[in-house]
C-alpha cells in the first residue's frame, strides 16, 4: 500500500476512533446525570421560600439564570424583592477570539444580563455588577480578594436578605469555587444569618463532584419550575454570547448538553453549615 495511502488509512482510523470516544463519554455523561437528578428527586424536599428578600451572587452574566432563572421568576411573581450581582465583568468567555474584542463582549453580555432579568421579571435597578475582571477570582491576592467581600458585605448590610444564593463548591469551576469563598467570606463581614443556599451549575457537567453535593449537603431541596419552565428558557435565550456559536467558532460557549441538563424540569439547590468564623452573626 503506497504511503499515502496508508497515511490517509491511519487519519480516517484516528478520526473513528476520537468520534467513538467521545460518543461514549457523552453517553457516560448522560447517564450519570440522569441517575443524580433520580438520586436527587428522592433525597431532597421541597423548596419553601422565606418572605423577605432574596440576593441570587452570580461569577458571571448566565449563571443566575442557568441555576436560579425558576427560582427568580417564582418570587418576583410573587412580589418578593430579588436582586442580583454578578461578581465578574464576564470579558473572559471569548478570549482568542479572532473577532470578538473583551470590551466588546462585556457590553454585550452585560446587556444580555438586563434582558435575561427583565425576562424574570426584574428590575434593573436591582441589578448589581461589580465587574471583577473575568478569570481572575481564582488567582487575585488577599488583599484585592478582601476588598472585594468589603463591597459584598457592605451590599448584603444595605440589602438584609433573608436568603442569599450562591455557586456551590465544589462546581467544578476554579472561578465558581473562588467566587463562593469570597462571597461566604462577605457573609460573615455583613454579621447577617440569612439562609444560604447552593446551586450547581458546571457540577451538572461533571456528575462525579454533584455526587459530592447529594451525599454530604446537609440539606437538598427542590424547585419544580411548572408554570416558570418558558420564563426560564426565554432568559436562557437572551445570553445569546454563551449559547449560540460565534463564528469562526462551531460551538457554543456553554455545552449544548449542559444548557440542556440545566434546562429541566427542578432547580436544585444545597444547605452547608457555614465554615466557622470569629466574627459574631447578628439575628434577623
Amino acid at each position: 500500500m503506497p504511503h499515502r495511502q496508508i497515511a490517509v488509512a491511519v487519519v480516517v482510523g484516528l478520526s473513528f476512533w476520537t468520534i467513538s470516544r467521545n460518543r461514549a463519554k457523552s453517553l457516560l455523561r448522560a447517564s450519570l446525570v440522569h441517575g443524580n437528578r433520580f438520586l436527587l428527586r428522592f433525597s431532597s424536599r421541597a423548596y419553601r421560600p422565606q418572605d423577605g428578600l432574596m440576593v441570587v451572587f452570580a461569577p458571571h452574566q448566565d449563571d443566575e439564570t442557568l441555576g436560579c432563572g425558576g427560582l427568580i421568576a417564582l418570587r418576583r411573581y410573587e412580589g418578593w424583592p430579588v436582586h442580583v450581582v454578578f461578581l465578574t465583568d464576564g470579558g473572559g468567555s471569548h478570549l482568542n477570539h479572532p473577532t470578538v474584542s473583551v470590551p466588546a463582549i462585556i457590553d454585550r453580555r452585560r446587556t444580555e444580563a438586563r434582558a435575561a432579568l427583565a425576562e424574570l421579571g426584574m428590575e434593573s435597578c436591582a441589578i448589581h455588577f461589580l465587574d471583577e475582571p473575568d478569570g481572575t477570582l481564582a488567582s487575585i491576592d488577599a488583599d484585592r480578594s478582601s476588598a472585594l467581600s468589603d463591597r459584598i458585605a457592605d451590599l448584603l448590610g444595605k440589602l438584609q436578605p433573608v436568603e442569599v444564593f450562591l455557586p456551590c463548591n465544589p462546581d467544578a469551576s476554579s472561578e465558581h469555587d473562588a467566587a463562593h469563598g469570597i462571597i461566604i467570606q462577605a457573609i460573615h463581614r455583613s454579621g447577617r444569618r440569612s439562609s444560604v443556599w447552593q446551586y450547581p451549575i458546571w457540577s451538572w457537567w461533571n456528575p462525579l463532584r454533584l455526587l459530592h453535593h447529594i451525599f454530604h449537603a446537609q440539606q437538598r431541596v427542590r424547585l419544580p419550575l411548572a408554570d416558570f419552565t418558558a420564563s426560564k428558557a426565554a432568559a436562557i435565550a437572551c445570553y445569546g454570547s454563551q449559547t449560540i456559536p460565534t463564528p469562526p467558532w462551531s460551538e457554543s460557549v456553554i455545552p449544548t448538553e449542559l444548557l440542556a441538563t440545566l434546562q429541566s424540569d427542578a432547580e436544585y439547590f444545597f444547605a452547608y453549615p457555614l465554615p466557622p468564623s470569629h466574627e459574631p452573626l447578628a439575628e434577623i
